[in-house]
């Protein structure tokens, strides 16, 4: 794999999800315009999102192109993101709220139905680019992090409410206006790897029925389903395409039971992941603070709380670049997916009891709540790489790689559904 496709799935990689980390990063103005636990419900909503959308792409694949995906992905996304600023004038908290939610289902719909796509499509060169993908959304969720530190900085926050909120909403333009050039960027080098890898693009049926036709020879080759070449008349065309169809099936089973236990490893991991983060790590208190000032957290801490996050979540995506790591077995690959739960037990123990006058935390201490945030975004990202990046490993042929991507998102984002269920119960 050359350096260059490295650069175009690094860029390619980071817009994918770029809207999601947009809305994580800006804490502080949903917490001004909305009630508390709004965080937690929209990242709900974009597990619900991404959980149908994963489903969704397994019979759209054979009607959308990549390149469609491509442009579904940019104009819903790019739309998505400047439309949340103007929503906040709606009065009624409910329909507020309940109005938010679309744009983000939307978003979070098509961020899944374009992602299995480009893994699909990294595949088809060497599970490097999905190494390259996976590094790029991680780059880009702590560079956004940044940018919002950064603008919260430089424009002047006063103690005054309309004051206030008025500068969280310049705030928020400025942000969204630079993620939506960003996701322009992403477009422009899909295009660029559809005009010079054609190799990698996936097509729909009705374009593939094309190309077979046009070519005097069929070669189908699967792993364990038998397979023949066979010349294409005009006598045979609907045979061929039963054949093909047949054997199609075949390999979609045989590549759902291959990866299957696989998947289920990191579709629990993700269920730890969901129920942790937002809602019980937003909610650690700050000791400092309460001890100092007597409150729980302000804008800076939970800054400081979500830039440790997606910088660690970022250096998690960096370790299967380190060889004996991303060659351990699948067996302890699966342990350390199911190993995630250790933080279902701990980060609770940071948040109860409530902090008061009287009574705090089990675990209170602010050295330990970052080491732990750190360790929870790192262990997370870690699994979410090497996933995509082993599964290959298990299969073969591009086809059988191709339909494994949208098998192990599915079951990947089932884990995210189920967590954010969880997460709502609390």
């Amino acid at each position: 794999v050359r350096f260059k496709e490295l650069v175009i799935f690094f860029i390619l990689g980071s817009g994918i999800f770029l809207t999601y980390y947009c809305i994580l990063a800006q804490t502080n103005y949903w917490l001004q315009f909305y009630q508390k636990q709004t965080l937690t419900v929209l990242n709900w909503v974009y597990n619900v999102a991404w959980t149908i959308g994963g489903f969704l792409i397994i019979p759209l694949q054979n009607i959308l192109s990549s390149k469609t995906s491509a442009l579904l992905w940019f104009f819903t996304n790019t739309f998505c993101i400047l439309i949340i600023i103007p929503i906040r004038l709606i009065q009624n908290e409910f329909w507020r709220l309940f109005t938010t939610m679309i744009p983000i289902f939307i978003s979070g719909l098509m961020q899944q139905m374009y992602f299995p796509v480009i893994i699909a499509c990294s595949s088809k060169l060497s599970n490097k680019c999905s190494l390259a993908m996976q590094i790029g959304t991680g780059l880009l969720s702590i560079l956004i992090t940044l940018v919002e530190d950064l603008i919260t900085f430089i424009i002047p926050h006063s103690p005054e409410k309309n004051e206030f909120e008025k500068s969280l909403v310049i705030n928020a333009w400025i942000f969204y206006i630079v993620s939506a050039i960003w996701l322009f960027i992403c477009l422009m080098t899909y295009f660029y790897l559809e005009k010079h890898y054609k190799q990698t693009i996936q097509k729909t049926k009705k374009q593939q029925q094309i190309d077979n036709q046009n070519s005097p020879i069929l070669s189908i080759s699967t792993n364990k389903v038998d397979t023949e070449d066979f010349l294409v008349g005009d006598n045979d065309i609907t045979e061929s395409k039963i054949s093909i169809d047949n054997k199609y099936k075949k390999l979609q089973k045989m590549v759902t039971k291959k990866l299957l236990p696989f998947s289920i490893a990191l579709g629990c991991s993700n269920i730890a992941s969901c129920v942790m983060f937002p809602m019980f790590v937003i909610a650690i208190p700050c000791k400092y603070l309460m001890e100092t000032q007597g409150i729980e957290n302000n804008q800076w801490f939970n800054l400081a709380i979500m830039t440790t996050y997606m910088l660690f979540d970022f250096l998690g995506r960096l370790l299967p670049l380190i060889k004996r790591i991303i060659q351990m077995k699948q067996k302890t690959f699966m342990i350390t997916c199911y190993s995630r739960f250790i933080f279902c037990i701990i980060i609770p123990m940071m948040v109860f009891p409530k902090t008061s006058v009287t009574t705090h935390p089990i675990i209170y201490n602010d050295i330990f709540t970052f080491i732990i945030v750190a360790c929870l975004g790192m262990q997370g990202e870690f699994v979410g790489t090497a996933a995509f990046m082993k599964y290959q490993d298990l299969l073969e042929t591009d086809a059988e790689k191709e339909f494994g991507s949208y098998v192990l998102n599915c079951v990947n984002h089932v884990g995210w559904f189920l967590g954010a269920l969880l997460s709502l119960a609390f």
